[in-house]
């Protein structure tokens, strides 16, 4: 498997720190990519997002070789099946280590997250919050995940007219995030690995300030460079009134 990957985050007009955290790693039939935006001020939300990363990191770069030897010990296969189970473990505990330290005691913290992971043939998908996992299809850029948000959910909606949905407070709200609530919902959606396959992770600071046809114009180019892709990216944002921090990772299957 080769994987092409582009991984950028900056701090943006306004912020002084960058509450985002970013992850790439690619080892042997393993890759994992992660976009977290944190939320909660400056520290409070660096602290939720880097904490995501940390346990993710901690799982794939020190237990994962160590849980598949044992499990090759007692003639067993580590499958993609038990790899998605372990990794959500880590993922819970992350959300856990954010709640109790900082919104347990009444401290604003949380973070979204997208993230791709690849093992062996099969991506899998996970998310909270209002980050974005697209997929350029047909020379479109397709959203896999679906916005924790008010209004996207029908209990809360139900009997409301567009109108009233449109205007309310809550209109945008987010509902479900890392660290704001006790239990997290972690969204998860899987398919199989093909050559070709692009997809582009992002916070709301690039698709909420960058054109779509532009982005799709920049991931569908027959080469994309490093440089040029992050400077495009950025320039778009900036250029429409962006101020907050803006993080992406761009991946593609080569072969």
């Amino acid at each position: 498997m080769k994987i092409k990957q582009i991984a950028f985050t900056n701090s943006g007009l306004q912020r002084e720190e960058n509450e985002d955290s970013i992850y790439a790693y690619e080892k042997d039939n393993c890759s994992i990519f992660i976009v977290a935006d944190g939320m909660g001020g400056c520290e409070n939300g660096k602290n939720a997002s880097d904490t995501i990363v940390r346990y993710v990191a901690k799982f794939i770069e020190l237990d994962l070789d160590k849980i598949i030897t044992a499990k090759k010990q007692f003639d067993k296969v580590y499958d993609s099946q038990t790899f998605v189970s372990d990794l959500k473990k880590y993922l819970l505990d992350a959300n856990k280590e954010i709640y109790t330290n900082y919104t347990a005691n009444g401290h604003s913290s949380g973070s979204t997250l997208v993230m791709l992971a690849i093992y062996d043939d099969s991506y899998n998908i996970f998310w909270a919050g209002d980050s974005h996992i697209y997929q350029l299809i047909d020379n479109d850029l397709v959203a896999l995940t679906v916005d924790d948000v008010w209004e996207n959910d029908e209990k809360r909606i139900e009997g409301l007219t567009v109108d009233q949905i449109k205007t309310n407070p809550n209109y945008g709200r987010l509902t479900n995030a890392f660290g704001t609530i006790e239990n997290v919902n972690i969204h998860a959606m899987n398919g199989i690995l093909k050559k070709g396959m692009r997809f582009l992770l992002c916070s709301d600071g690039v698709y909420k300030y960058c054109d779509k046809k532009a982005l799709v114009k920049l991931v569908s180019a027959e080469e994309i460079e490093e440089k040029e892709l992050s400077e495009s990216i950025k320039n778009e944002v900036y250029k429409n009134g962006a101020l907050d921090n803006l993080s992406f990772i761009y991946v593609e299957i080569e072969e």
